[in-house]
């Protein structure tokens, strides 16, 4: 069966969690302790996903990718984070569950949220990415370069991070 996008709804936010969770767990365990992923929690990430969306005073874009009723994949976006609101849109988080990566979800997604940022008036995007994530790649193939780099501390330690951008 053909995969389907559409937009999220409030009943997804605990399986969004749970692929959140999972996709911190896969695609940072080469570089992140284990103990501190292993305390990632859907439960509480849950709650802030759900305020996250659906917040009347800055809702996000947020798109899922299912096939047969199950959600394979997710992508938030919104106004660039802790700046003044302008044209540049952020892709917060794109994730895909391991068994479903490769097929071109991600790309769908990110389709999907660029083509919304830009019907919002975004002509410009940015996405974090940890330096030693394979998200990287994704990103650079898509034609966005790094437009700055910083040191984001989590758990007590610091990471670099890359900070892509370029026009929708």
């Amino acid at each position: 069966m053909p995969f389907t996008l559409r937009p999220a709804v409030p009943e997804d936010c605990p399986v969004l969690a749970e692929i959140h969770a999972e996709g911190w767990r896969t695609a940072y365990a080469a570089f992140m302790p284990a103990d501190f992923l292993g305390r990632l929690d859907p439960v509480q990430d849950k709650q802030r996903i759900q305020e996250w969306i659906f917040n009347t005073q800055k809702p996000a874009i947020a798109f899922v990718m299912e096939e047969d009723g199950e959600i394979a994949g997710f992508v938030f976006a919104g106004p660039e984070d802790d700046v003044t609101p302008g044209d540049v849109g952020e892709i917060y988080k794109l994730f895909i569950r391991p068994p479903w990566q490769g097929r071109g979800l991600g790309q769908q997604l990110m389709d999907a949220a660029l083509s919304e940022l830009r019907r919002q008036g975004y002509t410009r995007v940015i996405i974090w990415t940890f330096q030693q994530a394979r998200s990287g790649q994704f990103y650079r193939k898509l034609g966005y370069k790094i437009v700055r780099q910083v040191q984001n501390e989590i758990g007590g330690i610091n990471y670099a991070v890359d900070i892509y951008g370029g026009k929708i």
